[in-house]
């Protein structure tokens, strides 16, 4: 069920300027029996700055090493901090399940090179395997041919074998270029245009 004030919205309308919820069906729920019924996509505006605080310092103190940030940077960062990140990146989601939030993902600006930068992707490790970060990466590449991206760029720690497999099946392919680290790659996963 969707929190008051929100819209259960189609992904065309994922840009909205205020919180939007949208209910995917996990791609291997209809494979293999899972835990998870259904993930809500919630696309966030700053006003919703405390669930983005909540999930984000989730995933800093879970997986410190996949992001450039760290949680003592944000631990005791105030409300104008936190809605700052939340209107500097256009785009960005968080995953629900009953009610909780198991994940999170956000879309960049188009750079240089008209691509959106998928940023900030986590999944709790309790909802890993079940199709939330599919649906995740999902939202962005979906915000990503809205903007007219020419293609969704990301880095991912080159020893994390999961997440590198989770991509190639998104149809993300590794790019020849440098990623924002050294112990990282970058992919690459080109969008068609209607």
């Amino acid at each position: 069920m969707a929190p008051p004030g929100s819209d259960v919205a189609p992904m065309r309308r994922l840009r909205a300027t205020r919180s939007t919820v949208r209910t995917a069906t996990p791609p291997r729920a209809i494979a293999r029996p899972t835990k998870l019924s259904f993930v809500q996509l919630r696309v966030l505006s700053p006003d919703d700055w405390e669930l983005w605080r909540g999930t984000r310092l989730r995933a800093l103190a879970d997986s410190p090493r996949a992001f450039g940030a760290t949680l003592a940077e944000w631990q005791s960062a105030d409300r104008d901090r936190w809605r700052q990140r939340l209107s500097a990146v256009p785009f960005n989601v968080v995953a629900v399940v009953r009610d909780e939030t198991v994940g999170q993902a956000s879309g960049t600006q188009l750079d240089g090179e008209q691509r959106v930068e998928l940023i900030s992707m986590w999944v709790a490790p309790s909802a890993r395997g079940y199709g939330v970060a599919d649906a995740l990466v999902a939202a962005v590449r979906e915000y990503a041919e809205q903007a007219g991206a020419s293609a969704v760029r990301l880095s991912v720690r080159r020893d994390n074998e999961r997440a590198i497999g989770m991509y190639a099946r998104a149809g993300f392919v590794l790019a020849d270029e440098p990623a924002d680290e050294p112990a990282e790659i970058s992919m690459l996963c080109p969008l068609r245009h209607a």
